[in-house]
């Protein structure tokens, strides 16, 4: 009777036991890779069960009628702009206003491009853009998450945040007092560099529209604000930059678009 009891006992410590040993087994590296491969031939044997059932097609006919299911899960894309951006410069012109020199003109004149790599709805990508103006350019480099998913009949709206960095170099001249040759070399006359750097987020839209029955789309137009992150200082080129104004550079763009998706 007590070697009974005994068992009844030890019997609930048993699949402890067995649980324990299996917590210590691990896979080898080949067992690993093997179980890698096995998991997302199961993927994409979903997937593609997914996108060719009948009941998927119809749905999506339902959504988008008259478009094929995108099947592609992988794509690119190019975009070439131009347009128009007009820049937050509060700081400085509050500075030239107090030194009855004339403001800078915010309105610039925009130009760039960005390759931007699809897989499936979500584009993974990098954008170089310039402006110029008067006395003034600049660039913004950055990379950014942008998604295809929102769909109305064939076009498409696209939602896109950048991260980077915003530089812009600005050129002042003041006039010169001189009535002669030698006295250009001596007299007040003054020529100033100055330029602005500062990391940036920018938050846009772009309307694009689908090319029939090919998967691919094309690209109309963009518009969005890039937001400075922080105060940064002017500097002065070659000179001291002590007590220099300070902006957090905001701007408004909006571009039309050459380009193409797959």
């Amino acid at each position: 009777m007590i070697k009974y009891i005994i068992l009844l006992l030890l019997l609930p410590t048993v699949p402890a036991g067995i649980y324990a040993q299996q917590e210590k087994v691990t896979l080898s590296r080949d067992s690993i890779m093997y179980y890698q491969k096995e998991l997302a031939a199961m993927r994409k044997a979903s997937y593609d069960s997914l996108i060719n059932s009948e009941k998927y097609k119809a749905i999506y006919n339902r959504l988008y009628p008259g478009e094929e299911v995108i099947k592609e899960k992988v794509g690119v894309e190019i975009q070439f702009g131009i347009g128009f951006q007009t820049n937050n410069l509060s700081g400085l012109n509050s500075r030239l206003g107090a030194l009855n020199i004339s403001k800078q003109q915010p309105n610039t004149f925009s130009y760039g491009a960005s390759l931007a790599f699809r897989f499936y709805q979500l584009l993974i990508g990098g954008s170089a853009y310039g402006v110029s103006a008067k006395n003034m350019n600049g660039t913004t480099l950055q990379g950014f998450l942008s998604t295809n998913i929102i769909r109305i009949k064939k076009t498409i709206i696209s939602p896109q945040v950048g991260f980077g960095s915003q530089s812009y170099n600005i050129t002042r001249r003041t006039a010169s007092t001189a009535t002669n040759f030698d006295s250009y070399f001596t007299s007040a006359g003054n020529k100033v560099s100055i330029s602005h750097r500062s990391p940036v987020l920018d938050f846009s839209l772009s309307l694009k529209v689908l090319n029939g029955k090919d998967n691919t789309y094309s690209q109309l137009i963009r518009m969005g604000y890039i937001q400075g992150l922080k105060d940064k200082a002017w500097k002065v080129e070659k000179g001291n930059s002590a007590n220099a104004p300070v902006d957090r550079v905001g701007s408004f763009y909006v571009q039309l678009l050459l380009g193409m998706g797959t």
